[in-house]
């Protein structure tokens, strides 16, 4: 993912935390719906899944069925988002994308019993592999809800920073579209993932099974329009006990 905002007036917020703490949603949150009905993957069915990543780049597996999907995209219909800048980046490493974007909510959702749940059963099948792939605990602190219009252009190929480490999980909440990894920003060698609803795209972030590369990805045929809900593991936020960021604000 990779985005900026069009808006240029802004103001920094400054929020207070203990070391990972505030994001580590499975040691915050309690064992809800989604932990004992709504997710639909397994620690067997995700190990499946995380054991192509090294080879494969990225793999996919179904999470959730219209039931869960819907929770989470009543949830999503009530962030405020923002349009991202049609062209991020200049010449050869210029990408273009064409979504509205809702970065780090922090209003309590039922977002979180999702990201609370999904991220306990994902630290448990990290820690049942041998060798695992990738220190537990991972907490999702990075979290984007994108909303692509029908006849979305999408976003061209690119990586993800070096700072998202472990993996990039990526739900389709509505919609579908071609998610691709390849090996360059000419899409050399494109290998497709159905973006379909219920659908979580796994994808190799930074050191994961000892791997500095991350897959060149990017979206397109986006007939139907797509809400996709995106969690990153920020080591670089994760490690700070202060952090800021900047919410854009209308000019």
């Amino acid at each position: 993912m990779s985005f900026s905002s069009q808006k240029k007036s802004k103001q920094t917020v400054v929020r207070e935390m203990e070391p990972g703490a505030e994001q580590l949603y499975s040691k915050r949150m309690p064992v809800n719906e989604f932990d004992t009905r709504l997710l639909l993957s397994t620690t067997e069915s995700l190990i499946e899944t995380l054991e192509k990543l090294p080879a494969e780049g990225a793999a996919a597996l179904r999470i959730l069925d219209d039931e869960g999907c819907d929770i989470l995209l009543q949830e999503a219909n009530n962030l405020k988002y923002r349009e991202c800048s049609p062209v991020v980046g200049t010449g050869d490493r210029a990408v273009t994308q064409d979504f509205d974007i809702a970065l780090n909510f922090t209003d309590s959702t039922r977002l979180d019993e999702f990201a609370a749940a999904f991220e306990r059963q994902f630290n448990a099948a990290l820690e049942a592999m041998s060798p695992q792939p990738y220190p537990t605990p991972v907490h999702f602190n990075d979290r984007a809800m994108l909303r692509y219009p029908q006849g979305s252009t999408g976003i061209s190929p690119h990586q993800d920073l070096k700072r998202f480490e472990a993996v990039v999980a990526i739900l389709t909440l509505e919609g579908t579209g071609d998610f691709y990894i390849c090996e360059d920003r000419q899409k050399t060698n494109s290998q497709l993932i159905r973006a379909e609803r219920g659908i979580m795209i796994l994808m190799r972030g930074t050191h994961y099974a000892g791997i500095e590369h991350r897959p060149f990805h990017y979206v397109e045929n986006l007939s139907k329009g797509r809400v996709g809900f995106g969690l990153r593991y920020d080591v670089k936020l994760a490690q700070e006990s202060t952090y800021s960021y900047e919410v854009p604000v209308s000019s």
